[in-house]
């Protein structure tokens, strides 16, 4: 998770407060680096990452911080290998299949939802009109 990171950073930029981002990331190797997933587990409300940052920056920490920033606007599906529970437990909404979030997503945003899919998200920067 803290490589896929990057890609979650590049598509808040596509996304409309109060949208959804759906996070296609397989996480097989669970959070990645130390700090980072002390700083995910470590907080009971993600906007507590932010004001822990502001107070105490540390590498790893920035990256935890970012993804609660993009939780202050959009809801983030993660659709990973990560387990469900774990997956709530650090703030985000757990899926297994893809287009159980798609469907779920479009049934939340309505019928004129727009999709933009981002398949190489982390080198991927979107510029929208």
């Amino acid at each position: 998770m803290y490589q896929a990171q990057k890609a979650l950073d590049n598509a808040q930029h596509a996304v409309k407060d109060g949208g959804i981002i759906l996070w296609i990331a397989s996480c097989k190797l669970g959070l990645g680096e130390s700090t980072f997933e002390k700083w995910m587990l470590g907080h009971k409300e993600s906007r507590d990452m932010i004001e822990h940052i502001k107070s105490d920056f540390q590498l790893g920490g920035h990256k935890a911080a970012a993804i609660a920033m993009v939780l202050e606007k959009v809801k983030v599906f993660l659709i990973s290998d990560l387990e469900p529970g774990f997956v709530k437990s650090i703030h985000l909404i757990p899926y297994q299949d893809v287009m159980a979030a798609v469907k779920e997503a479009l049934s939340l945003m309505g019928p004129g939802a727009t999709i933009i899919a981002m398949p190489y998200g982390g080198s991927t920067l979107p510029v929208l009109d």
